[in-house]
């Protein structure tokens, strides 16, 4: 199990660690881009385009992982990472709960903790799972809890 919280109470930077792992998550201010920092490698998050709902992670201009907004009234991204081709769905239309699956197989289940909470856990998690894939999914998941996307 992973664990998701704040640096500090008004932070927009946040730490997620468990299973000897750990990141910092950045969101950087008013816009829908920012950064995750694992160890020593820096990975860069950019929307591409002001309505477009495409992002991509890149490390060193290499780009890891990406993520196409299915509809725009929809909480559906199509995820593509070293695990695959993915889905990264709200478990229902209100939900904050999020699930990252590959047709009927549930690769993380992502949950806050409460409605307006700032915490969450992942869970259900995959043996094989790629760190900085989940923690780029978990980045997206916040901006929705936001009400960015």
């Amino acid at each position: 199990m992973l664990h998701y919280r704040p640096r500090s109470a008004f932070s927009r930077t946040f730490i997620l660690e468990g299973d000897g792992e750990e990141a910092t998550l950045h969101t950087k201010l008013l816009t829908k881009q920012g950064s995750i920092t694992i160890g020593r490698d820096v990975y860069e998050i950019q929307k591409h385009g002001i309505t477009s709902g495409f992002w991509t992670m890149d490390l060193d201009g290499v780009v890891v992982c990406s993520a196409q907004k299915k509809n725009h009234l929809t909480r559906t991204l199509e995820f593509r990472c070293p695990m695959g081709f993915l889905l990264l769905r709200a478990k229902m239309p209100i939900a904050r709960t999020f699930r990252l699956k590959k047709e009927s197989a549930i690769f993380a289940k992502i949950k806050p903790y409460g409605p307006l909470g700032r915490r969450a856990n992942i869970d259900e998690l995959i043996p094989e799972y790629h760190f900085p894939s989940i923690a780029f999914a978990l980045w997206l998941c916040s901006l929705s809890w936001k009400g960015y996307h």
